[in-house]
Parts: C-alpha cells; structure tokens; sequence
C-alpha cells in the first residue's frame, strides 16, 4: 500500500468520488472547478493533488462538498497550495469520505445501491471509513454492501462483520440467509479475532443454519468465543438455558426429531375444518423456533380464517417466531375488522422489525424504509 501522503491518480480519483455517490442521486452536477459541468468527474482535482500543489486532504474534501452541493466553492486552483503534512493526509482523506458518504446516505437511500456497485474499485485504504459509515445509520440497506465487502474482499471481513451485528437483521428473509452464507464459514474457533464477531452477526441475523456450528463452539470454544455462542443461540432461539451443552443439544437433537416426525402433521392441521385441531397446531408451532420460516409460511395462511380466536392466535405465534416471512400477511391484517386481530397484528409487526414509528396503517408499513 502506498504511503498516506502519496496517491496515484487512480486512487485519488475512487477515494474522491466515493463522495460522488451523490452523483446519481438529486440535485447533482454541480459545476466543475473552471465552471463547467464536471463530466470528467475528480480528474482536475487529482491532478492538482499529484502534483503536490494541494494537500491531497483538502482536495479530497473539496471534492465531496462539490459533489453534495452543500456550499459555493471557489475553483479549485484558487484555493491556497498548502502541501500535505507528513502522515496527514490518508486519515484526513478517510474521515473527509466517512462524512462525505454519511451525509450523502442520509439526504439519498438509494445511494446505498451505488455504493455496492463502487465497492469493488474503493481502494484498501478507504474501505473501512466506508464500512464504518454505512454501519452508522442503523438502516438495514447497507447490509447488501457489508455482504459485499466480505465476499469480495476477505481481509476487510472482521470490520464488515462488526457492522452487520450493529445493523441487525432485515425485514428480508432472503437477505439475511444471503449474508448468512457469507458468515458461516467465519465460526472457526481458530480465528480468534473474526469467530467471536462472526457468532454476534449470526445472532443478528437469526441464523438457524448456525446453531449446529454455534453449539460447537460452546462445547470447545475458548472463553470469549462461548459467551458469545451463547448469547447467539439465545438470540437465535429465543431459548434462555444455561452454558451447559450437553443441554443445548438434548434440545436441538429433539428439534431435529420433531421437523423429521411431527412438523408435515402440524402443518396438515393447520388447514383442519375442526378449529380445536386448529388451535392445537397453532399451540404447537410456536414451541418450535428452528423451523420458524417454514411454521410462519403455514401460520400466515391461517389468517384469512373466519373465526377472529384463531387469527389473533396466529398473530401472536408468528410474533413469537418472529420470521420476516409473516410480515406480509400481518400488514393486510391491519385491516381486520375485528380490534384484537388488528391489534395483535400490529403488535407483531412492532417486534418483528424494531419499527415502532409507524401507525397502524398498511400503506405505511409498505412504504417503510
């Protein structure tokens, strides 16, 4: 990696038009340094960089504001030459993209769709400002980008990893199980820096194809590594046990007999004519986390019964299952006619997606962000 304070004009260019996300987004084109529309993108203002003229920092900030429009900026080459100071200038680069990218994602979500197509050309040296920016928000849109970076650039994974744990799972089951399959292979015990981060993200993500590696690691595991084994497969299951694996895996062992034995007949009861038969496979589905995608799918056609009971059953187990795969059918019974379906509907959603903001209304729930 080259020195901070010397850029190619390659580099320049990425580490400046990371702030040119914007440049997608509304409100863009502001003009170049000489007045004109800058089509050429950063060019100018890497070659006023290379050429040791400018703090390759200040160019890098200028360029972001330019690109966001935030104030007028005078041309570029009427700004005061003042040469980087030694070892100043990547880490002035990387904080002026971290707020250059931050402010940009906030004003204009679909530049996180940008930003996955430019992660593959940021250069080493940005990439973890951008990993940390992305992260910040808490919006469940950046996590494309994380899977992103650990899929395509391994070494920047154990920061891409910590930021996913920060973010949490989506309302998108195929998302998560996507992001999951990239993380799975991270439960190594010998990884003593990226095992810990990777059974936190796996948490999040509500992975049940982790808890058998999950399990593993709290039977052999160093100390730090099973603490959060545990804490995962408590997140996963929503199980409380101890740090006992010979209980943990009396416990799937049996979750395992129940899919292969019971759980065809339960779904079969579910489209019973005896409503008795009904709400004893609903009962019985919601004791069963590891198969929550599959029981939720099931559940949720149940809520176009006649009988309210049942429906507002159905809406508290898939609150308990908590798969994003009921979010669907709990929206449309937001317009239930009966309030304790309604309510439980509503109060399903809230703990399902975190969201809390939003009124018992199903055209906002569909336009959530």
């Amino acid at each position: 990696m080259s020195s901070p304070t010397r850029f190619s004009t390659r580099f320049l260019a990425h580490a400046l038009l990371l702030g040119g996300l914007a440049a997608g987004a509304p409100g863009a084109g502001a003009q170049g340094p000489d007045g004109t529309p800058p089509a050429a993108g950063p060019t100018t203002a890497g070659k006023a960089a290379r050429s040791g003229k400018l703090d390759p920092a200040e160019v890098a900030q200028w360029a972001i504001l330019r690109e966001m429009r935030v104030k007028p900026l005078p041309p570029l080459d009427e700004i005061a030459p003042r040469p980087a100071a030694e070892g100043r200038g990547g880490a002035e680069i990387s904080r002026a993209v971290e707020g250059g990218v931050a402010e940009i994602l906030a004003r204009d979500p679909a530049a996180y769709e940008r930003l996955v197509l430019l992660q593959r050309e940021t250069p080493d040296a940005l990439l973890p400002a951008v990993v940390r920016t992305v992260g910040a928000p808490r919006d469940d849109r950046g996590l494309e980008f994380l899977g992103d970076v650990i899929g395509w650039r391994s070494q920047f994974a154990g920061p891409a990893i910590a930021q996913v744990s920060a973010l949490g799972a989506s309302d998108s089951l195929a998302r998560n199980e996507s992001l999951a399959r990239l993380i799975r292979p991270y439960l190594d015990p010998e990884s003593v820096e990226l095992c810990p981060a990777a059974a936190l993200a796996l948490g999040e993500l509500r992975d049940v194809e982790a808890v058998r590696p999950l399990l593993d690691l709290l039977e052999n595991g160093a100390p730090g590594v099973r603490a959060n084994a545990l804490w995962a497969l408590r997140r996963i299951t929503g199980l409380s046990f101890p740090a006992e694996p010979a209980t943990w895996r009396v416990w799937f062992e049996e979750e395992e007999e129940w899919a292969l034995r019971s759980m065809a007949s339960v779904i079969r009861a579910l489209e019973s004519p005896d409503e008795g038969e009904i709400a004893a496979a609903i009962q019985a589905a919601s004791y069963h986390p590891l198969l929550r995608h599959e029981l939720s799918e099931a559940l949720g056609r149940v809520l176009d019964h006649p009988r309210a009971g049942l429906r507002a059953l159905v809406c508290r187990t898939l609150e308990r299952l908590a798969s994003p795969v009921s979010i669907p059918p709990l929206i449309e019974r937001l317009e239930d006619h009966d309030d304790a379906v309604r309510g439980s509907a509503l109060h399903a959603l809230q703990e399902i997606t975190g969201r809390r903001d939003l009124p018992p209304d199903p055209a906002a729930w569909l336009a959530r962000e």
